[in-house]
């Protein structure tokens, strides 16, 4: 049985991971996930900040459907007598 080794540190290669050296020990497998979600979340934080809202008429009103309903006072009905 051939058992290829990590190439970062020479431990068993236990994973792949979608880099080349692919085949590495789980210690660089988590390294690699960790460093590349953390990437994607910068990222998105990045491009969030960049959208600005469209101010189009159809835009400004569904915007407004999405918010929460204003306080409502209930008034009593006087009844006639």
């Amino acid at each position: 049985m051939n058992v290829e080794c990590c190439p970062y540190c020479e431990q068993p290669a236990t994973i792949e991971i979608p880099a080349n050296p692919g085949h590495v020990c789980l210690d660089h497998a988590l390294e690699f996930w960790t460093g590349l979600l953390a990437y994607v979340k910068e990222s998105a934080d990045q491009c969030e900040k960049e959208v600005r809202p469209c101010t189009c008429r159809a835009c400004v009103a569904l915007d407004a459907s999405y918010e929460p309903p204003q306080e409502t006072e209930l008034v009593p009905v006087r009844r006639a007598s």
